[in-house]
């Protein structure tokens, strides 16, 4: 009978706290840049672009993370092919100083060049990712981390950084073009601040926020309750969309 009446406590706890059986979550992300077209379609067409032969460890490495983290946790579908012949979405290549990401439209095409560092970190640009990245397994794990990163950009997030609520600021703060999805997530795979403080100690994930981030963007859902869009940032009521800063000096 004491059991049964301890149960009993423990649920109706358990229902007042709604703590029970819920998983703990990271909080929420997703910045969106305006700049760029939204995207039309959630298949999304990866190449790899001059792979070389001493590539190969890292284009696997990265494509099973890819897959597992976008093609797996979001409503994306992905494809892969070994060569490029310019119909890609994302075209991946390797390189050896830094890592970046543009976005090119050429003959009526946009398509998302990821250009990435494979195995060697010892001549990278950013000292933060020479001194992470330096074993055979610190690099494959920094392989994977900047991949994924980089991803999120090319399918079209931008840094949760460029937040006010974030504590390592933004250069960039007020810009008109970008929109926020959801709630500061300290811990978003987009996080450059994040990221790169831990690029080469463990493999990262998408948090729940950046999985939802991802979900309404190309669901094409970008609108949030006015109610979650106070000051600092600024509500648009033609769009219901939440903007980072003011727009034209307002």
């Amino acid at each position: 009978m004491l059991a049964r009446n301890v149960q009993l406590i423990v649920i109706a706890i358990c229902f007042l706290l709604s703590s029970c059986n819920k998983k703990p979550t990271s909080g929420l992300g997703g910045v969106v840049d305006l700049s760029t077209s939204l995207p039309i379609s959630k298949t999304i067409s990866v190449c790899w672009n001059n792979l070389a032969p001493t590539q190969l460890s890292c284009k696997t490495d990265l494509e099973n993370a890819l897959i597992r983290e976008f093609g797996e946790k979001t409503t994306l579908q992905l494809s892969f092919n070994s060569t490029c012949d310019g119909t890609a979405n994302v075209e991946i290549q390797y390189q050896r100083v830094k890592h970046v990401n543009s976005r090119i439209e050429t003959s009526g095409r946009i398509y998302s060049l990821m250009e990435i560092i494979c195995g060697d970190f010892s001549t990278a640009e950013a000292a933060e990712i020479r001194s992470q990245c330096r074993s055979a397994e610190e690099a494959k794990i920094c392989n994977i981390n900047i991949g994924l990163h980089e991803f999120g950009h090319a399918i079209g997030l931008s840094h949760e950084d460029l937040r006010p609520e974030s504590p390592t600021g933004s250069e960039v703060y007020g810009d008109d073009k970008l929109v926020i999805l959801n709630k500061f997530d300290h811990k978003s795979i987009m996080h450059f601040g994040y990221y790169r403080n831990i690029v080469g100690t463990k493999v990262v994930e998408l948090t729940e926020g950046d999985i939802e981030a991802i979900n309404k963007l190309y669901d094409q859902d970008l609108k949030i309750p006015r109610t979650e869009c106070t000051k600092p940032y600024r509500f648009d009521d033609t769009s219901g969309l939440c903007f980072i800063g003011p727009t034209n000096g307002q």
